[in-house]
Parts: C-alpha cells; sequence; structure tokens
C-alpha cells in the first residue's frame, strides 16, 4: 500500500498528462487506514486523474474536503477492462480539448 501512495505522490505533471487510478483492493485498506496518505497524495496530484473500478466495494471513500476529486469515477460490475475503456476515452476527450502548452 506504501508503494502505491508512494507512486501516486511520484506523478509529475510534465511527464504525466492523466492518470487512471485503480486502487484495487487497496481501497479498502486505504479507507480504513488514511494515516498512509493516500488523500494527501490525490489533493496534491497536479494531474487530472479518473478511478476505475470492477467493484463498487473498491471505490475510495469521498473525503470531507475534496481539493483534488476525480474528473470521473467509472465502476462496472465484475468487467474491469470495460472500465478502463471508458476511463481512457474520458482522459482521451479531455487532453484532445486541452489548449496546447507552449515553451
Amino acid at each position: 500500500m506504501r508503494e502505491f501512495v508512494a507512486r501516486v505522490k511520484a506523478v509529475r505533471p510534465h511527464h504525466t498528462e492523466f492518470m487512471l487510478l485503480d486502487p484495487g483492493d487497496l481501497a479498502q485498506q486505504v479507507n480504513e487506514h488514511p494515516e498512509v496518505g493516500l488523500s494527501e497524495a490525490l489533493d496534491n496530484l497536479a494531474t487530472p486523474y479518473i478511478e476505475v473500478h470492477d467493484d463498487s466495494d473498491d471505490t475510495l471513500q469521498p473525503r470531507d474536503c475534496w481539493h483534488n476529486a476525480p474528473a470521473a469515477t467509472i465502476i462496472i460490475h465484475g468487467d474491469l477492462a470495460t472500465s478502463y475503456r471508458i476511463g481512457l476515452g474520458i482522459a482521451l476527450r479531455q487532453l484532445q480539448n486541452k489548449p496546447a502548452q507552449t515553451g
């Protein structure tokens, strides 16, 4: 679980434009142990993200103060591949509508 949180913290916007986040079985542990810091890591994430799940029991519980909520949460019961396809489709549309950065 700590490795998962560390990877979220390591995301840098100049390398990652959008993230599909699948906490899987870790969601329950994160919800039971908020001290591991995933909420803070997501709040500090400068990259938009979409949560994908195949079971509503695996979703991250909403926090009291969402500073950086997911762009979407996709749950297709028993079909994680479809959740990923939908999430990726949303991410691609968002990226296509994103103004080009100059610099």
